[in-house]
């Protein structure tokens, strides 16, 4: 693997702070907050573990999560709504396409761009929306101009954050909403970073402040309108906590064989079994490898010659208990994260939802003028 020494894309300087070491890279603090991996891979390296199967978790685990898809989906779009009622929207790594699915039911028309072949042909032929392959640029759509531009944890995974978002400016019409979901990971300490235990390094490559947020859109040209946070430390307690007692139960009924290491369980959900990672593994395929996926670990399967099914075909030959207890358990963690999260004291780790409104050329020189 190639990799490359970066700086800080904020202030142009390289930080010789390390806050965080994971999988083998590094994660260094610049005094803005931003924190950044540095050396990074190349972006062809990037470019190709997208366009594998292995990205994130694997594409075939994501397109089955269509239930916890689909209501998230639905509580983004109330938000989006109140700022925009229809017109065309592109959605950025849509991963399997559900919030592009939903967005059709109110009047939006759905452009995907989605480098992962397996969830990028979900969504073109399961879905029937027009999706890319390719990262973004001026002929993506033939050059078409769109009301609203959206992405969901994603801007982390941008090799150039501040080219993205001019990309996105130059291709939203007058008065579009830039419209998107991200972490705080540039607000929290150390100890913080160490609760959340895992960065998911190397594909996040960024982690921004509310501050670094800030400066971004007024680099690029957008005006941020409103600001909507969620405490997720109830969620992550929740989580782990229900990790801890799935492992246990396992174990007490001789299913589990799991090695515990000092940032959780390492370790994968293997024919309702934990089974320990290979040894033999590349840093980043260990980071992939290790990521348990608690919603639905229950439907993975060692059978990588299933073809490409919804979540309802999936799971059709499953028991109606397991489908039901699946439909409570996503239902009670939208609840934890947004519904209760929003009244949470917003210390420590933060889902945060960004409306960013496009700026004229005017107004982005009289910005520039004023800073």
């Amino acid at each position: 693997m190639t990799v490359e020494e970066t700086k800080c894309i904020f202030c142009r300087r390289e930080s010789g702070r390390v806050d965080w070491e994971e999988n083998g890279f590094t994660g260094k603090r610049c005094d803005c907050g931003l924190l950044y991996v540095s050396p990074r891979p190349e972006m062809k390296e990037i470019l190709s573990w997208y366009n594998s199967d292995e990205a994130n978790g694997g594409a075939r685990s994501r397109i089955r999560s269509e239930i916890w898809g689909r209501l998230n989906a639905l509580h983004r779009l109330r938000i989006l709504r109140r700022y925009k009622r229809q017109g065309d929207l592109l959605e950025i790594g849509p991963g399997s396409g559900y919030f592009l699915d939903e967005s059709r039911r109110p009047g939006f028309n759905p452009f995907g761009i989605e480098l992962n072949l397996r969830q990028s042909s979900f969504i073109k032929e399961k879905l029937k929306i027009q999706v890319e392959t390719s990262p973004f640029r001026d002929s993506s759509f033939n050059g078409i101009l769109f009301d609203v531009i959206c992405h969901f944890d994603v801007i982390s995974h941008f090799f150039d954050p501040i080219s993205e978002c001019k990309q996105f400016h130059k291709r939203l019409k007058e008065g579009g909403i830039l419209f998107f979901e991200t972490g705080n990971g540039g607000d929290l300490s150390k100890k913080w970073l160490k609760f959340i235990g895992r960065l998911q390094y190397p594909h996040h490559l960024f982690l921004f402040s509310s501050r670094n947020i800030e400066q971004l859109c007024q680099e690029t040209g957008f005006k941020i309108v409103r600001v909507y946070r969620y405490s997720i430390l109830f969620h992550l307690v929740a989580m782990k906590c229900f990790k801890y007692f799935k492992y246990i139960f396992l174990k007490k009924t001789g299913k589990a064989e799991v090695k515990k290491t000092t940032r959780g369980f390492r370790g994968e959900v293997k024919n309702d079994k934990l089974v320990k990672s290979p040894k033999n593994v590349t840093p980043v395929e260990t980071g992939v490898q290790n990521q348990l996926k608690s919603l639905d670990s229950g439907f993975r399967r060692n059978d990588e010659k299933r073809t490409k099914r919804t979540f309802y075909e999936t799971i059709k030959n499953d028991s109606m208990w397991k489908i039901f207890l699946l439909r409570i358990a996503i239902r009670v963690n939208l609840l934890i994260r947004y519904k209760i999260g929003k009244w949470l004291p917003k210390i420590g780790p933060q889902t945060v939802i960004y409306v960013a409104k496009k700026q004229s050329v005017v107004d982005v020189e009289q910005n520039n003028k004023n800073g």
